[in-house]
């Protein structure tokens, strides 16, 4: 089977992945680094393997660039819809549940991956290639010596001492009915007045890593508001 250079190394990728995070999950390590463990798990690789099935073999497919942002914005979309159907099931929500669910995820995409790329990969152009990507960029230097910039002064306004306060106001009780999901209370989610992504993310942090500290709890979000930064950064570049 002939596949395109840019499937066989997301595919790749997302194996390695999912392999790193179930060992991740298993052993005694940092809850932050859990955290990002599961964030893997039900949001980043089904997100990169969404996007890749989706517009990924199509004849205009995205930049490296494009894809990223796309994928991380599938990736939570996934992981929502998911949590959610987990939530809907009766009795407590275990671990277990939650990995069966997104190893599952896993296969399907994978499989969709596989298959169209192998079928499409002679007529398909790899311009989303990621050796591609770095000859742009090496065109354009201070392209990318901004985006380092903006990362760096992003990540640092976002991510240092991410857990220093106690939860507060929304955030204690978006944590409250994420345990109250997990202790199997079918209602959480209908009195809950706002939608249910403030609620379902930490769930799925919580459900696969067993605890909920303040910096997991907000990791979620704090990495959705930084790829926005680049969104808007991307826009522009491709605006002027």
């Amino acid at each position: 089977m002939n596949m395109s250079r840019t499937s066989r190394t997301i595919l790749v990728t997302a194996l390695i992945a999912v392999a790193a995070v179930h060992l991740i999950l298993f052993l005694n390590l940092p809850h932050l680094l859990q955290g990002i463990a599961a964030l893997t798990l039900v949001a980043f690789v089904p997100g990169l393997l969404l996007v890749e099935s989706l517009v990924g073999q199509s004849k205009s497919p995205p930049s490296m660039w494009e894809r990223l942002l796309y994928s991380v914005a599938a990736g939570y979309g996934v992981a929502i819809v998911g949590m959610l159907m987990l939530s809907y099931l009766p009795g407590p929500l275990h671990q277990w549940q939650t990995l069966v669910l997104f190893d599952i995820m896993f296969v399907i995409l994978a499989a969709i991956v596989l298959f169209q790329s192998g079928r499409g990969a002679e007529t398909t152009p790899d311009a989303a290639s990621f050796e591609d990507a770095a000859i742009e960029w090496r065109t354009h230097r201070w392209l990318l010596a901004g985006i380092v910039l903006l990362f760096l002064i992003g990540a640092f306004f976002r991510f240092t001492n991410i857990g220093y306060s106690e939860y507060q106001g929304d955030e204690a009780r978006a944590a409250l009915r994420a345990a109250a999901i997990i202790q199997g209370y079918d209602d959480v989610l209908f009195i809950h007045k706002k939608g249910p992504t403030e609620i379902l993310l930490p769930t799925a942090v919580y459900s696969l890593t067993g605890h909920l500290t303040e910096s997991t709890a907000r990791l979620p979000f704090a990495i959705a508001n930084l790829t926005a930064l680049f969104a808007v950064f991307l826009l522009g570049w491709r605006f002027f």
